[in-house]
C-alpha cells in the first residue's frame, strides 16, 4: 500500500498489526485511534484547541456559551465571505452567491 491515497473513506474498525507508517498525513474525524496502545485522539483534540482556542468555545454548556459560540461562528463566516470576495470566487458557482 506504499503511496496509496484514500479520500472520503470510512475506515472504522481497521486493525493494523506490524504496520510501518512513515510520512503519513491523516485529515478527518479521528476517534478512538490508538497507536502502540495509546489513544491519541485526545492528544490531537488538545493540540487543535491549543492552535485554535475558539474551538473549545464551540462546545458550549450554557446559554451564555451558546451566544458566544454563535458570535464566533458569525465572525468566522463574515471573514470567510470577505476572503471569497477578495479572491473573486463569489458569484462564480451555481446560484451566484456571496
Amino acid at each position: 500500500m506504499t503511496g496509496a491515497r484514500f479520500e472520503q473513506v470510512n475506515m472504522s474498525g481497521v486493525l493494523m498489526r506490524g504496520a510501518e507508517l512513515f510520512d503519513v498525513d491523516i485529515t478527518g474525524e479521528v476517534w478512538n485511534l490508538s497507536i502502540n496502545g495509546v489513544d491519541i485522539a485526545p492528544l490531537v483534540e488538545a493540540e487543535l484547541d491549543r492552535r485554535h482556542p475558539e474551538r473549545a468555545k464551540m462546545r458550549p454548556i450554557d446559554p451564555a456559551g451558546f451566544r458566544e459560540a454563535w458570535d464566533i461562528v458569525e465572525r468566522l463566516w463574515d471573514e470567510t465571505v470577505a476572503r471569497a470576495r477578495r479572491s473573486g470566487l463569489c458569484g462564480t458557482g451555481p446560484g451566484g452567491g456571496c
